[in-house]
């Protein structure tokens, strides 16, 4: 959970960031996102917010079975990563999964992959 939560505020937008105190995992293996006064905001999150926290999860998860290695040495495969997420959360995507896996490999449409990203990107 906390390398969950630790990730999560790595990729979420800057705003985003003072919205979840920390992301729980139940009993029932659920994500859920709790906001600074103990309470359950899972369902105030936007779906591309709740998407960057299940990549969080996934990511937290290789993480942790490596060792704990601050790269993860296998690739990370994503289908439509953009497709919800807002400008902001694509750049910090873009700008940070880098650093948490050894290659990353975008299935993306046309839409999705629009000159601010392809600079974004070529930037990085």
């Amino acid at each position: 959970m906390e390398e969950t939560t630790a990730i999560f505020k790595q990729l979420i937008d800057y705003k985003d960031r003072n919205l979840v105190q920390e992301i729980r995992i139940n009993d029932k293996y659920e994500l859920e996102a709790i906001g600074w006064q103990g309470s359950k905001i899972t369902q105030d999150l936007s779906q591309g917010q709740k998407q960057v926290m299940s990549l969080s999860f996934i990511t937290a998860l290789a993480k942790v079975a490596a060792g704990g290695n601050s790269s993860i040495d296998f690739p990370l495969f994503m289908d439509t990563p953009f497709g919800r997420i807002s400008g902001n959360n694509r750049d910090n995507l873009i700008e940070n999964i880098p650093k948490l896996t050894s290659q990353w490999v975008l299935l993306l449409t046309d839409t999705e992959f629009t000159l601010s990203e392809e600079s974004k990107l070529k930037s990085t």
